[in-house]
């Protein structure tokens, strides 16, 4: 999902859909694709030959999950989210301190912290040691349809023309704010190495290729959104 406030788009072009492909959400990272010799693009795969095209711009295309980041204190070993997480998605760091291990069976020492989609609104501590510790904690959730109306607004009746044609905007150069990042990695320490990671979403570090661009803002409690300046022409 793109944040229309924050966005400046400098240029954009509509281009074809890679055959086979689906880009199910504005803000994601776009990467091109060929197929019997056919140009397109598809949501990145973060692969090093990935080949960065620019952002997905098309709207309405209805968001079905989102970010969420939330400022916690633990109590009895425990703290409680406002919405269920996506289990793999979650990163929890203590003020001051490293960033938890998230696992989905019991915490085997202090520096792991338990989420399964059991209790996917719930993160259990190693033990009420923890106590009192704030905690942010980022996380992808699922949106129902009252959500996504919520947010977005009614959607157009039939979906976008450009479903139709097999083709979608590519924002190629602008700031470009989008919640189409993943939430597992630390966006706040020197934010240099930014890359294309799998099914079109944001990344720092790993094997996915550079984007031609540079982070203008971090997400935050705040403002759970990802800034980033690009130029892909």
């Amino acid at each position: 999902m793109l944040f229309y406030p924050g966005t400046r788009v400098e240029n954009t072009v509509e281009r074809p859909v890679a055959a086979g492909q689906t880009i199910s959400a504005e803000g994601a990272a776009l990467i091109t694709a060929y197929s019997s010799g056919l140009f397109g693009v598809k949501n990145s795969g973060g692969a090093s030959t990935d080949k960065f095209a620019g952002v997905s711009m098309s709207r309405p295309i209805s968001a079905t999950q989102a970010v969420k980041m939330e400022s916690l204190t633990v109590a009895s070993g425990k703290v409680t989210l406002a919405a269920s997480a996506v289990v793999g998605s979650v990163r929890v760091v203590p003020a001051g301190g490293s960033a938890y291990t998230v696992a989905t069976g019991a915490p085997s020492g202090a520096t792991e912290v338990q989420h399964t989609s059991g209790a996917p609104t719930t993160l259990t501590f190693y033990s009420t040691g923890e106590n009192g510790k704030v905690v942010t904690v980022t996380y992808l959730t699922e949106l129902t349809v009252a959500q996504q109306t919520m947010i977005q607004g009614n959607q157009d009746a039939g979906g976008p023309a450009g479903a139709y044609l097999g083709q979608i905007g590519v924002i190629t150069k602008g700031d470009v704010y989008t919640d189409q990042f993943v939430t597992t990695v630390d966006w706040t320490t020197d934010p240099k190495d930014l890359r294309v990671g799998a099914s079109g979403k944001f990344t720092i570090g790993g094997s996915g290729s550079l984007v031609p661009g540079y982070i203008i803002q971090v997400p935050t409690v705040d403002s759970p959104i990802l800034g980033i300046h690009i130029n892909a022409d």
